[in-house]
């Protein structure tokens, strides 16, 4: 029986090329441990979890987007960040479920 790790997301803001449809979920490489936010709903991308304006809009179905850190896992590869991650990345608590 494997057992996945937790999943956590932003609480605000939701995605905004979904009509907020979906929720922005931390996931990370497993090569190299690199963070991102990845819409639960499409698909897009956010390459630095603090920058939303930055966003690779379908990049879960493009073969051709890996991390932006390492370039050697493709996005849909990416696993759960863990709180230690998100923590790391300046982020309370309070701002993510």
């Amino acid at each position: 029986m494997k057992i996945d790790s937790a999943s956590f997301n932003l609480i605000a803001p939701r995605c905004e090329c979904c009509s907020e449809q979906g929720a922005l979920c931390f996931s990370s490489c497993p090569s190299c441990s690199h963070v991102v936010l990845i819409c639960d709903e499409v698909g897009t991308t956010f390459p630095d979890p603090r920058n939303l304006e930055d966003a690779v809009y379908g990049a879960i179905d493009e073969p051709n987007c890996n991390c932006p850190h390492c370039a050697k896992v493709h996005f849909s590869d990416f696993i759960n960040s863990s709180g230690e991650e998100i923590k790391a990345l300046g982020y309370k608590v309070s701002e993510y479920e």
